[in-house]
């Protein structure tokens, strides 16, 4: 049912299945509703998937005039009881719910008593992303949610569990339920997507990817990557003369002269080189890069009466990138 600002009814529509069915929870949005309902009915009348036991959350999302635009049946194998929703920061969904279900269709973990607490994650479609289930030993029945100041929730529920589970303290009468609030960091309440850097370069690739509430080992917050296989390719590496994307531009060896092409001969000396590098070409003052093997510049200058003072750097194989009036030509040597 809405109602305008004053009581009046706008518009009402009855929603049910061949079953009992509530609603327990509305979450507004841009352009509606979504509820989080309890239901024991099969596909019937409005009710358009079956139940996984003997009663499952119900979530559907309504427009503004209150007719459902769709629908998720969300459970396990047996009871699983919605007590509220909350919008999330990417659009999503936040449900809780008390649940008596093992690990089966939409509930991945186990039970931890007779009852526990269930979180569950949707898409701004509703398409489970995740859940959780916290509790104790026995029956711990989770009453609200709510969204905290941090972008975090708060769970707050009844318990009947001594310390055990994710529950720290005992039950302070045997005979009664307990108070039982629970505290869900923002970060582990709604995972980030990671991406594989399998050349540990700093820059990730689609191909593989992970949600999860902390960086992963071997993963980059990013997809940039054309070539998650070399570590010398990656975005605003330097472009050598190789055949390849270097620098992931969709453009190969751009800006690079051959020396065959330049127009006079040019070299690099002594090679191996040990302190200084000297250019044998016809210019007195040389602008150069000097590139590790992964793409990094590693130096940068004016090389004055052609020589470069290379005694800095750690043995290895290196690449010189000079800059000759309107050319740019690329050379290797080792530094021993």
């Amino acid at each position: 049912m809405k109602v305008n600002a004053v009581g009046d009814i706008e518009w009402e529509n009855t929603i049910g299945g061949e079953g009992n069915n509530g609603v327990y929870g509305l979450a507004e949005t841009p352009d509606g509703y979504v509820a989080a309902a309890y239901s024991t009915a099969d596909s019937s009348v409005d009710k358009s998937e079956n139940s996984y036991g003997d009663g499952d959350i119900w979530l559907y999302k309504l427009n503004d005039a209150g007719e459902i635009i769709w629908q998720h049946t969300i459970g396990g194998t047996e009871t699983d009881v919605p007590i509220g929703i909350v919008s999330t920061n990417d659009n999503g969904f936040i449900i809780g719910a008390y649940s008596q279900s093992p690990i089966g269709y939409f509930k991945s973990e186990i039970t931890l008593g007779f009852r526990d607490y269930w979180v569950v994650k949707t898409d701004s479609l509703g398409n489970v992303e995740w859940d959780k289930t916290l509790g104790g030993n026995s029956a711990d029945y989770l009453q609200a949610i709510t969204r905290t100041s941090d972008g975090g929730y708060a769970l707050a529920g009844k318990s009947y569990s001594d310390n055990s589970g994710n529950k720290t303290e005992d039950n302070v009468d045997s005979d009664y339920y307990d108070f039982w609030i629970v505290k869900l960091e923002a970060s582990c309440i709604d995972p980030a997507l990671f991406f594989i850097d399998a050349d540990a370069d700093g820059f990730g690739s689609d191909s593989i990817t992970k949600e999860s509430c902390e960086l992963p080992l071997g993963y980059v917050v990013n997809s940039l990557d054309c070539n998650d296989f070399n570590a010398a390719v990656f975005p605003g590496a330097t472009e050598i003369e190789n055949g390849i994307d270097d620098d992931c531009n969709d453009l190969i060896d751009d800006g690079i002269v051959p020396v065959t092409d330049i127009g006079f001969n040019i070299s690099v000396y002594p090679n191996p080189a040990n302190d200084y590098l000297f250019v044998d070409a016809p210019f007195n003052s040389i602008a150069y890069d000097i590139i590790s093997i992964t793409g990094h510049v590693i130096l940068r200058g004016i090389a004055n009466e052609s020589s470069i003072n290379v005694s800095s750097l750690p043995a290895g194989m290196y690449i010189a990138r000079l800059y000759l009036s309107n050319k740019v030509v690329v050379l290797s040597f080792q530094h021993y």
